[in-house]
C-alpha cells in the first residue's frame, strides 16, 4: 500500500509540474491553444500508453525494462523542461 500512495503523490506531483510548465512557457495571447492541445495530448497518452505497455510486455519486455524506459523518458524531459522555464524566467525578471 505504501507503494501505491508514493506513486499517487508522483503523479500528482508532475501533473502538476507540467500544468505549471505549460502556463509558464506558452505565450500569455495562445494560453487557451496551448491548454486545449495539452489536453488532447494528455488523453491521447492515457489510450496508448496502457496498450504500449500491454504490448510491450507481451512481447516480452520485462517490467524493469519498461520501468527504466520511463524513468529515461522522464529524465529526459525534465532536462528539456528544466532550462527552458529558466530562461523563460530569466527573460521576464531582468537582473538590477
Amino acid at each position: 500500500v505504501p507503494s501505491f500512495i508514493a506513486f499517487g503523490i508522483v503523479i500528482a506531483g508532475s501533473e502538476l509540474w507540467i500544468s505549471y510548465s505549460l502556463i509558464e512557457l506558452a505565450d500569455p495571447a495562445f494560453l487557451a491553444e496551448y491548454t486545449a492541445v495539452f489536453m488532447m495530448l494528455i488523453g491521447a497518452r492515457g489510450l496508448v500508453g496502457p496498450l504500449l505497455g500491454v504490448g510491450l510486455l507481451r512481447i516480452g519486455l520485462s517490467q524493469g525494462y519498461l520501468l527504466l524506459l520511463g524513468s529515461v523518458l522522464t529524465a529526459s524531459a525534465s532536462l528539456v523542461l528544466f532550462p527552458a522555464i529558466a530562461f523563460q524566467n530569466a527573460k521576464a525578471k531582468p537582473r538590477r
